[in-house]
């Protein structure tokens, strides 16, 4: 979805925080859909400790919050690599890579795979910018009318409110898209990526955007540019 934001592809995409803030320049936040929490950082895994300047680490993209936060938090690796998500734990056990940086369900099943936490850089991110951690968000090309943006926002809206009382009549059919087929795994992910942020960005989450945004400006690695898309 990164990827195909960034070729404009879509009028609406769900996109890494950090993809959008490459965006600026053509899609404008919803207030809808985000992925903002405390507890929900992506986990820094691997078989065994060793220096991080010494290891091969798998990422899930080079334009997802994960691998930015990593950068945020972390000291540079020897080497980094993209593999998707679901990939990076047989990179690990594969001897491919040394560690991975683990988002989705991967995060909640790296234990019975063998696999060690060495950092979980959602506290990591905390405690040195000590705001909710900003994952994802969903954006609209600026070519979109205002109107069809507000529609389309307030469908999405009323969808997670159906789905958030409704639950159980959902539950089948995110399990018939889920990598995972396991119910109570994909209980414990909605529980944890699915807030009142999803619902409606707050104030509280806007300022986690912006001091996201800024960590990535300071280090580099966002330019200025990107605190166009909260404007």
């Amino acid at each position: 979805m990164n990827k195909d934001a960034q070729k404009k592809k879509w009028p609406i995409s769900k996109v890494s925080c950090f993809a959008a803030g490459t965006l600026a320049q053509d899609y404008s936040l919803l207030s809808v859909g985000a992925a903002l929490g405390e507890e929900c950082g992506p986990k820094f895994v691997a078989k065994s400790h060793k220096p991080i300047e010494e290891m091969t680490v798998a990422v899930p993209g080079l334009t997802t919050t994960a691998y930015a936060l990593f950068g945020l938090t972390l000291p540079q690796p020897k080497r980094i690599i993209c593999l998707p998500y679901n990939h990076i734990i047989d990179a690990i056990l594969s001897g491919k890579a040394d560690g991975g940086v683990l988002i989705h369900e991967s995060r909640f099943t790296f234990p019975e795979r063998g696999l060690e936490e060495l950092a979980d850089l959602g506290t990591l991110y905390i405690k040195q910018y000590h705001c909710p951690i900003p994952l994802g968000v969903f954006v609209a090309r600026k070519t979109l009318c205002q109107k069809k943006s507000a529609a389309i926002t307030e469908a999405m809206e009323r969808s997670l409110a159906y789905a958030k009382s409704h639950f159980e009549e959902m539950l089948p059919m995110m399990l018939e898209h889920a990598i995972e087929k396991n119910a109570p795994l994909i209980t414990d992910f909605i529980n944890l990526y699915v807030t009142d942020e999803t619902a409606h960005i707050s104030r509280t989450g806007y300022h986690a955007i912006e001091t996201f945004f800024r960590a990535c400006i300071e280090k580099k690695i966002l330019p200025p540019s990107s605190l166009e898309l909260l404007s």
